[in-house]
């Protein structure tokens, strides 16, 4: 039972998306710049956001579901009717990136042990805040990641700035082509 609605009820172009990062990482962010392609001031978020985006003719559903401690083992819940998920990590937290990859690892377990095969799903990881002094790079983020060691063999991190928009779409572009029917 996931909290997202069926997409067999939707058309061929419409996607649901998950939208997750620990909290501090900028998925809101990510989410609204997206969306309304600017900026917007966020408090952190308690349960979700869900928004609706067209980009290169496809529909997308998006559920930013918030990063707390409390709220992150709901993460998911929300796994079985997602086609792709967005992990947004906060590229300049060093001190933090440990707990992101943790939480990433722990989703992807429990998702596969409810039977939610999210690692068959492609996986786009957003290093962000690569505006900030001492942002890791793509390949740093890899490696601190773990992603090595994980069963996801389709997936793609991309350095953005959620504050900018910078590589935003960079990233939805590839995803966009990993989630479009073949022709």
């Amino acid at each position: 039972m996931g909290c997202i609605q069926s997409s067999e009820k939707k058309n061929a172009n419409h996607r649901s998306l998950l939208l997750l990062g620990i909290d501090g990482a900028g998925s809101t962010t990510v989410l609204y710049q997206l969306v309304q392609h600017e900026r917007v001031e966020t408090i952190p978020t308690l349960a979700f956001n869900r928004e609706t985006l067209t980009f290169e003719g496809m529909e997308y559903e998006i559920w930013d579901i918030g990063g707390n401690d409390k709220v992150r083992p709901l993460w998911t819940k929300y796994a079985r009717e997602a086609h792709a998920i967005i992990y947004v990590v906060d590229a300049t937290d060093k001190n933090r990136l440990p707990m992101a990859a943790q939480e990433l690892k722990l989703f992807i377990d429990d998702s596969e042990n409810n039977h939610y095969p999210t690692s068959k799903n492609p996986l786009l990881i957003f290093a962000n805040k690569q505006e900030m002094d001492g942002a890791k790079n793509v390949d740093e983020m890899r490696e601190a990641l773990g992603m090595d060691s994980l069963p996801f063999s389709n997936y793609k991190i991309v350095g953005c700035s959620a504050k900018t928009g910078d590589s935003l779409n960079e990233g939805l572009h590839w995803l966009t082509q990993q989630l479009k029917e073949p022709e």
